[in-house]
């Protein structure tokens, strides 16, 4: 059962992975979350896993509003 400050802890970072392509500019594949701990240590829930091994963690952004397709 989650706590109110368990809640208070959401999961306000993003694991990224990062994928080189040869001929394009790298890739950023969102392939999880991550939350900070009290004590500093970092828990990490990954819905996919990197093909190279490494992970980039980040603050999550706030999304821009969508704008209907065809709509500049």
């Amino acid at each position: 059962m989650e706590t109110k400050k368990t809640q208070e802890l959401d999961y306000d970072l993003v694991a990224w992975c990062i994928v080189e392509r040869p001929d394009a500019a790298p890739a950023w594949v969102r392939c999880g979350t991550a939350r900070l701990n009290r004590d500093g240590s970092v828990n990490v829930r990954l819905d996919a896993l990197p093909l190279s091994g490494g992970l980039h963690i980040r603050r999550r952004e706030p999304m821009p509003p969508a704008r209907p397709i065809g709509q500049d």
